[in-house]
């Protein structure tokens, strides 16, 4: 795992580690233009599947990607590496928490189901961003439960748009 404060890569600075997922490591970041950043620091037995690692590279993918801008969507705005990490940078070190973490929670309650309430105000910022990548060509390609950020605010986005279409990519080349 990355040290706190690393030396910048791509412009970008990689502080405090958020997280651990199983894309790898979150990490709050920034720019000398930006705060409020995070770097997904690519998990090495992901980055071992050469297709997944050619997904992550692809500048056409990055810039198709860095266009998508919807309010339900956190945003990637840079995919960088150095000579141990590869870095997906997105907008949204907002704190939140994903669905997979309050689904968590409410198994550890012994509670089975979420509201249907909750459920619908979590559905519709997900097909909302769901239709906005697919009309620009963007497939995200692993929507789960992880990848449902719910912000203190409320708010509801669309995470790991990079990471969920490389892997797709990789899964369907292997």
């Amino acid at each position: 795992v990355p040290p706190t404060k690393r030396q910048p890569t791509g412009g970008i600075t990689f502080g405090e580690r958020l997280a651990v997922g199983p894309y790898g490591a979150l990490h709050a970041a920034s720019s000398a233009d930006r705060v409020g950043l995070r770097g997904l620091a690519v998990d090495d037995r992901l980055l071992a599947n050469p297709t997944l690692r050619i997904a992550l590279d692809d500048r056409a993918s990055l810039e198709m990607l860095r266009s998508l801008d919807h309010p339900a969507v956190v945003s990637v705005s840079h995919v960088v590496s150095d000579d141990t990490t590869v870095w997906v940078v997105a907008a949204g070190a907002r704190p939140h928490v994903t669905l997979a973490s309050r689904l968590a929670a409410l198994r550890a309650r012994n509670e089975d189901r979420l509201d249907t309430h909750v459920v619908l105000a979590l559905i519709g910022p997900v097909i909302d961003a769901t239709i906005a990548a697919h009309t620009a060509g963007i497939i995200h390609g692993a929507i789960h439960s992880r990848s449902v950020v719910i912000e203190d605010s409320g708010a509801v986005r669309l995470d790991d748009f990079a990471i969920g279409r490389a892997l797709a990519l990789a899964i369907s080349d292997g």
